[in-house]
């Protein structure tokens, strides 16, 4: 999702890195940050990237916007630990972005962010040249119905919900 919207923002003109703070430390964030010279910063995860923004927006005086995940939102936010920090980034934070209305009333149930949450549905980004016949290369007959399950492969996904809920319906309706 944020090479996503990296991508986006540069097709429309704007400069945009990506600083992957999983594999840098605090000294490497702030003197990359520094050579970059950014106008504003984007957390992606209030939890996870979210302090590190803050050290940014302190440092160089620039607005910030948070980006709010459904671990976020879901599960972080629910950790009295985690709650503490994502508060305090969401305090600092100039806008506030949540993926459905859902994630929003969840927010909003706080009581303290109430005028900068905004809804940006999540997308994804098909490449102009995507004339692939899937259903040729993965030998599919073109009458049989196919799901597309988008998402990260990971376990807050579910995906075998999805799955048993797929056999379910080919019972009702083979």
């Amino acid at each position: 999702t944020v090479h996503r919207i990296a991508e986006q923002l540069t097709q429309a003109g704007i400069t945009c890195k990506i600083l992957d703070i999983s594999c840098m430390k605090e000294k490497t964030l702030i003197k990359d940050s520094a050579s970059f010279e950014p106008d504003i910063i984007h957390n992606f995860h209030a939890w996870k990237s979210g302090p590190c923004g803050l050290k940014i927006k302190k440092t160089f005086g620039i607005p910030m916007i948070t980006t709010m995940t459904g671990t976020d939102v879901n599960i972080d936010i629910k950790t009295p630990v985690k709650k503490e920090v994502i508060g305090k980034v969401l305090d600092h934070s100039d806008v506030i972005t949540v993926f459905n209305e859902q994630a929003r009333a969840i927010l909003l149930k706080q009581g303290r962010w109430n005028g900068k949450i905004a809804v940006i549905h999540q997308s994804v980004l098909v490449p102009a040249l995507s004339e692939l016949d899937y259903r040729k290369v993965l030998q599919i007959d073109p009458e049989t119905t196919v799901f597309l399950l988008l998402g990260a492969i990971r376990r807050i996904k579910n995906f075998s919900y999805a799955i048993h809920v797929l056999e379910r319906v080919k019972k009702i309706c083979p």
